[in-house]
């Protein structure tokens, strides 16, 4: 008896972790380039953020695409505001490398509450930015547009280039229990 129930249970688990993962993946895929050149021009690029540093003192890879792509967007006219939000210390470092890449201090909005990437979607929305284009790798694009959905904001995603090493499967991993937490 209690090893049917934990079979069920797990079973349960699992099919809640892959219902979640797959409903969100399908909903939001059709709407995340990969192609810059395909891209009509919105108004802001929101860039969602993570630390600048991995725990090593190296750059930060995800940071860094994060980064590299809003540049992009901005040199090729794709944007022309760019919205970095995450932690004081993220965005600060995000605004310097922006503008060390020679992007005007004027178009670039600073979110300093967007703590969860929750917040980073309702605090752009709250901006009133005009049409918005979420930056990230597409594991976390995709996320940021099922909140978008839930408070009615319409966007679309530009995937940032992912990153492969030894921390990988670490941070799928918790993409995957992070897109079941946001069905809450």
């Amino acid at each position: 008896m209690i090893v049917d129930m934990l079979i069920i249970s797990f079973l349960l688990l699992v099919f809640t972790v892959v219902f979640c993962n797959a409903y969100i993946i399908i909903r939001t895929n059709g709407r995340i380039s990969s192609d810059i050149h395909e891209l009509p021009p919105y108004d802001t690029a929101l860039v969602l953020g993570t630390s600048p540093l991995r725990k090593n003192g190296e750059p930060n890879p995800y940071y860094v695409n994060r980064l590299e792509m809003a540049y992009l967007l901005w040199k090729e006219r794709k944007v022309q505001k760019i919205l970095v939000s995450g932690t004081g210390r993220e965005i600060r470092r995000m605004h310097e490398y922006l503008v060390g890449k020679g992007i005007p201090s004027a178009s670039i909005l600073c979110d300093s509450l967007g703590i969860k990437t929750y917040n980073s979607v309702v605090n752009a929305a709250a901006m009133n930015v005009g049409s918005i284009l979420i930056v990230s790798q597409r594991f976390h694009v995709q996320r940021a547009i099922f909140f978008a959905d839930r408070i009615g904001l319409p966007c679309h995603g530009m995937a940032a280039k992912s990153v492969v090493n030894n921390k990988t499967i670490l941070v799928l991993a918790r993409e995957v229990l992070a897109k079941v937490k946001a069905f809450k």
